[in-house]
C-alpha cells in the first residue's frame, strides 16, 4: 500500500464514524423532541388491582 491509499483509508473511517456519529445524535434529538411532544397518556393499570 501506498501513503496515498493509506491516508485515503483512514479518511474514509474517520469520516464514517463522524458522520454516524452526528445522524445518531440528530435521530436521538428528534426522538426526545417528539417524545416531548406527546401527552403522556393515563395509566391503564390500577395499584388496588394486584393480586
Amino acid at each position: 500500500m501506498n501513503l496515498n491509499q493509506i491516508i485515503n483509508m483512514v479518511m474514509r473511517t474517520v469520516m464514517r464514524r463522524v458522520i454516524n456519529s452526528g445522524i445518531n445524535a440528530g435521530m436521538n434529538a428528534g426522538q426526545s423532541a417528539l417524545a416531548k411532544r406527546k401527552k403522556p397518556q393515563p395509566s391503564q393499570h390500577s395499584d388496588d388491582a394486584q393480586h
